[in-house]
């Protein structure tokens, strides 16, 4: 695997991360049922934004692969607009601020 991600992927890479965070604030906010939500992300199960979510990573992973700059992924979470590693012993016991759609990409 190369050491250094050519400039497409770094450009892809901050798309991806950008969606991550975009997704987590929507499912947060349908959680919590927020009144201010548009119609079209009201009307969307929140199952639908982490089906997004996942369909946006696969993507990426596929491209980083095929450029051979595949280096693994972490679990993360979003906390005032900051991402944060999920701890290991969480992804394990599939507890905490774990959840499958949310990665970075290294």
């Amino acid at each position: 695997m190369s050491k250094t991600k050519p400039k497409y992927l770094q450009a892809l890479q901050e798309r991806q991360q950008a969606m991550m965070l975009h997704v987590a604030d929507i499912v947060d906010l349908k959680k919590k049922n927020h009144p201010q939500l548009r119609d079209g992300i009201k009307n969307k199960p929140v199952e639908y934004w982490m089906g997004l979510a996942d369909g946006v990573n696969a993507l990426f992973e596929d491209a980083l692969h095929k450029a051979k700059c595949y280096k693994g992924f972490s679990y993360v979470y979003f906390e005032h607009g900051e991402m944060h590693r999920v701890a290991t012993e969480d992804v394990q016991q599939n507890k905490g601020r774990y959840q499958e759609w949310c990665r970075e990409y290294h």
